[in-house]
């Protein structure tokens, strides 16, 4: 496997799993309905995912530096861990990955000890919120000024309140005990169709402002280039969550109440997640696949 598609492998698991973190965090902040005074239904449920989760960055991040380090010396695993402190301190991506490794603690001393804490969403959502921002200055975005940084940072947050809010209405109706369900999933259904298109909205707008800097208006660039062909490989996973997306706000959600409708929905909403998983693998190949010059 060459140097770059090792290092997407490895840092896929971290990039779904700060993004799923902090779509769903958000989602339970912002959107998720809740009884006055009282604590909202979904964040019990919500509480073992986001443990689990934590588990998945402290087991990648490890393994992502390694192999980031190991790319950079040209060495096998076994040598390259020698270059690790230096790599740390010497460097800028280095630097960022102590913020990384510092945030990837906080998220699991909360996720493990205070999960179903009204607070804990909040803090969630705040420290995958560093988490997106070091991936942003660590992108290739970095290298054109803080502005295309911020379009980084938000084209990424976009995707992780989409993810997040998706996950949230399926693992929601699939690990919920509520009666009646079908006000539940009618009310979350509202507001994860609203937060989604939102989202859309943004990543079309950011897409296209980091495409245009990443290609300019050359299409050979898209066409010929390693990065552009991973661009449309995203592009089209992205495309066709858009389109189940589509379909479920459009022809599903009118009759969300009916039983046949919800399940219907649900398990759209599942491919649909599995296609935004998709997006995230996508966009680690592409944070290491050098843009055209």
């Amino acid at each position: 496997m060459t140097p770059i598609g090792a290092n997407a492998l490895a840092q896929w698991p971290i990039v779904a799993a700060q993004a799923i973190i902090f779509g769903t965090a958000a989602f339970e902040v912002a959107l998720a309905p809740r009884d006055p005074g009282a604590r909202s239904p979904l964040l019990r449920e919500l509480a073992p995912f986001w443990i689990g989760l934590a588990a998945v960055l402290i087991a990648a991040a490890p393994v992502a530096l390694l192999t980031q380090v190991s790319a950079m010396a040209a060495a096998p695993w076994r040598t390259a861990i020698a270059f690790v402190p230096e790599v740390l301190r010497e460097t800028h991506g280095g630097r960022l990955w102590i913020v990384r490794l510092i945030a990837i603690a906080a998220v699991a001393a909360v996720a493990f000890r205070c999960a179903d804490h009204d607070r804990a969403p909040a803090a969630l959502a705040a420290f995958a919120a560093v988490l997106i921002l070091a991936g942003a200055l660590s992108s290739h975005a970095y290298d054109w000024g803080l502005f295309m940084v911020a379009m980084n940072f938000l084209h990424q947050a976009a995707a992780s309140m989409w993810a997040g809010a998706l996950l949230a209405l399926c693992y929601g109706e699939y690990f919920g005990d509520r009666d009646p369900a079908a006000h539940w999933i009618h009310e979350v259904a509202q507001r994860v169709s609203t937060a989604a298109g939102w989202s859309v909205g943004a990543l079309f707008a950011t897409g296209a402002i980091l495409t245009v800097r990443a290609l300019g208006f050359d299409s050979s660039r898209l066409l010929y280039s390693a990065y552009g062909r991973a661009l449309i490989f995203k592009i089209a996973a992205f495309a066709a969550a858009v389109a189940v997306g589509g379909y479920n706000r459009y022809r599903l959600m009118p009759n969300v109440r009916e039983r046949a409708s919800r399940r219907t929905l649900v398990r759209l909403v599942a491919v649909e997640c599995v296609f935004i998983l998709g997006v995230f693998g996508l966009a680690a190949m592409l944070a290491n696949t050098p843009p055209v010059h």
